[in-house]
């Protein structure tokens, strides 16, 4: 089936491709180019040299105009086959292994009439370096151009057009080619030794051709030959009769350090890139090129240092270049397109972004988010928007104060251009979580960005309850539930349980699952302190959340307990009545009966056993006391400290008990010696008695008598 449009006899445009053994890529090929054959009047030819895969029978579903053509090395002669063939007004090549991203383009260049006022037409070819399709080398290629007299391929290799010069388009658009990614090593240098050899016969006949010798070039480079590759080099540039400023020769000249820097010979690179600056005079592309291969020398060598020194060099000379507008494109023969691309400058300032997040130098941030943020839509994606905005945020996390302002000018700005989606929001919310000592002085920061985002609303009631407006607080708090998507409930509950007075407000909108999750967060943050005054608030909370009231109260007596070093007996029944309280509300009487009491939380179980427990030492039942204190214990440890604390306490009093009883009655009788001693007349020995008696039951009026008798000789 042929897709070409039939009912206009004149052709605008004939496509013209090679097929051969692309079974992989042709459909991806053919789907292509049907746009631009389905919408402009024109025809395909494909020139079959010697497909045998079944390639030729996905192309007859698109065209009947299949030229067989017997391979001789010669792609010129291939291309002429179908070429000689051609009606349209122009001539459009391309590769079987080759596909458009998008043909819009090209289809209003010839509907618009503009394809007129040009000679030839230039697009991108994408050359891929990984499967991935993440890294890869633009280059300009000259595909199209008017089929004038005498238009015919020239080279064996590498092929163009004998005449090609004249008004140029410049199409944006390009084509995704993994032709140069092979399976092996062995493959790779088979397809470049392929090429060195026709480009060997071809150089005999065109000794001086620099495209020809551009072209070797880069052959050896691909196969690692870099000792031909230098000296080719250097014998172009001993040789040559071409002005300096010409195309290629500025290309043969940048390559003797893109040789130095592909064998990971970062020194030699420098060495190679001040020679060069001294040697030739550079055009301001060649400048940017030698640049940029020493900053490519200082990543393989890991030399970060070196890279931020050397990336203001490179934003200058990036922008002088692009300053030239489409003057530039004429110098970007081979890949010199790549070292001007969207790409390379993104990954240039990601050098910079990355490096400086993480060697902790923030001297540069600046200038980088300033590029970052003067990057259109179409020169960066969302995703790294989001990337870059990562990195800020470990910037914010990691620096000192004084380098925090970068954070808050380029974060709000990123907001704008992301629309507030995505892995900013959630940076912004690890912010709320990994700091919480820090929340006030962020929200007052963030207030200014006016954000809506649920994350943001949430800030914004943090900011309103430290101004105190109570308007203020409670319209944030009506905004957030009412506007949110309510992924912050808890935190919002968090933050009011310290100020009740609010917190009302905010148990309109929450479920209690949703009050004891606040809770938590109270404890986890350690801001529960505040909430401790909790109880003067009591009469606030009506009998309708009570229940949420004696949640609060017990679960942050818990904390207050598990924070003492001691805990007093009366602390410990009054958290024991706080648990119940709680428990009677939530739970049936039935709940408590002796039988049911295992299935009730461990708090209650370990309540009801302290309150027995001293119920219990009330009546003097001891088996019983410690029976129940064994229980408490072992059914909630976490409480284990807070009643040994009680249980030390309580036998500490028991033996101050204990040894005041004992002390009387020695006392007793030391009294009673002496007044056996004195009436004996034993004075002396009577108040030495006294004396040391005195020391143990200091103020006792009975030895102060007996020692004012001795005194008076009585």
């Amino acid at each position: 089936m042929s897709c070409e449009n039939k009912n206009i006899e004149k052709k605008l445009l004939t496509i013209s491709l090679l097929v051969s053994n692309r079974k992989d890529t042709i459909r991806k090929c053919m789907e292509s180019i049907k746009p631009i054959l389905d919408a402009v009047p024109s025809e395909l030819i494909v020139v079959d040299t010697g497909s045998t895969d079944g390639s030729i029978d996905i192309v007859k579903e698109y065209t009947d105009k299949i030229v067989p053509f017997v391979w001789c090395k010669d792609f010129s002669a291939a291309r002429n086959a179908g070429l000689e063939r051609a009606t349209g007004e122009w001539f459009l090549y391309l590769d079987d292994d080759e596909w458009f991203e998008d043909v819009t383009e090209i289809i209003e260049f010839f509907n618009s009439g503009e394809y007129k006022e040009y000679d030839v037409a230039w697009y991108i070819q994408r050359n891929y370096l990984d499967m991935v399709g993440e890294k890869y080398k633009d280059c300009w290629t000259t595909r199209a151009c008017k089929r004038i007299e005498g238009l015919k391929f020239v080279s064996k290799v590498h092929e163009h057009f004998s005449k090609a010069g004249g008004r140029i388009k410049r199409w944006s658009c390009y084509v995704h080619h993994y032709g140069y990614l092979f399976k092996t090593e062995e493959e790779a240098k088979r397809h470049s030794e392929r090429n060195v050899s026709l480009l060997l016969e071809e150089l005999k006949e065109n000794p001086d051709d620099l495209r020809m010798l551009s072209q070797l070039v880069q052959e050896y480079r691909a196969i690692k030959q870099f000792k031909e590759a230098t000296e080719l080099c250097e014998k172009i540039l001993a040789e040559t009769k071409a002005p300096y400023g010409h195309a290629f020769l500025q290309y043969i000249i940048t390559c003797l350090p893109t040789i130095k820097r592909m064998q990971n010979d970062e020194v030699g690179t420098e060495e190679m890139l001040k020679r060069v600056r001294g040697t030739y005079p550079l055009t301001k592309l060649s400048w940017l090129v030698c640049v940029m291969e020493g900053i490519m020398a200082a990543e393989n060598a890991g030399n970060y240092d070196a890279i931020l020194k050397k990336l203001p060099e490179y934003f200058v000379a990036y922008d002088q270049v692009k300053e030239m507008g489409d003057e530039v494109k004429i110098q970007e023969v081979m890949d010199r397109a790549f070292y001007t691309s969207d790409n390379m400058y993104l990954h240039m300032i990601d050098d910079g972004v990355q490096i400086s997040a993480d060697r902790k130098q923030y001297d540069f941030v600046k200038v980088l988010y300033e590029r970052i943020l003067n990057l259109s839509d179409e020169q960066i994606s969302e995703k790294q928007l989001q990337r870059y905005s990562n990195y800020l945020f470990k910037m914010y996390l990691e620096s000192e104060n004084e380098n925090k302002q970068h954070f808050f000018e380029y974060y709000g700005k990123l907001l704008e251009r992301l629309q507030g989606e995505g892995q900013v929001c959630t940076n912004i919310e690890n912010l709320w979580k990994q700091v919480p000592q820090k929340r006030v002085e962020l929200a007052k920061e963030f207030e200014v960005w006016h954000r809506k985002e649920p994350i943001f609303l949430l800030w914004h009631l943090m900011y309103c309850l430290q101004t105190g407006v109570e308007q203020d607080i409670k319209q944030a708090i009506k905004d957030y539930f009412e506007v949110s998507k309510r992924a912050f409930d808890a935190d919002v509950v968090a933050l009011c349980l310290a100020t009740p007075v609010y917190e009302e407000e905010v148990l309109n909108y929450v479920d209690f699952a949703t009050f004891k999750q606040g809770v938590a967060l109270c404890l986890k943050e350690k801001t529960h302190g505040e909430a401790w005054s909790l109880h003067h608030y009591k009469a606030l909370w009506n009998e309708k959340y009570l229940l949420y009231w004696n949640y609060a109260n017990m679960v942050l007596e818990e904390a207050k307990l598990l924070g003492q070093e001691s805990v007093s007996s009366e602390q410990l029944l009054e958290y024991a009545q706080n648990v119940l309280s709680y428990a009677s509300l939530y739970f049936s009487k039935e709940m408590f009966a002796e039988e049911n009491r295992m299935w009730l939380p461990q708090n209650c179980q370990f309540a009801l056993y302290v309150k027995a427990a001293w119920e219990a030492k009330k009546q003097e039942k001891n088996s019983l006391w410690t029976e129940y204190t064994k229980k408490a214990a072992k059914v909630y440890p976490p409480m284990i400290t807070a009643l040994q604390s009680v249980l030390k306490e309580e036998a500490e009093q028991a033996a101050k008990a204990k040894l005041s009883s004992e002390m009387k009655q020695l006392a007793a009788d030391i009294k009673l010696k002496s007044h056996v001693l004195l009436f004996a007349g034993k004075r002396k020995e009577a108040m030495e008695l006294l004396l040391g008696l005195e020391q143990y039951v200091p103020g006792d009026r009975e030895i102060t008598r007996l020692k004012q008798r001795i005194i008076e000789g009585k």
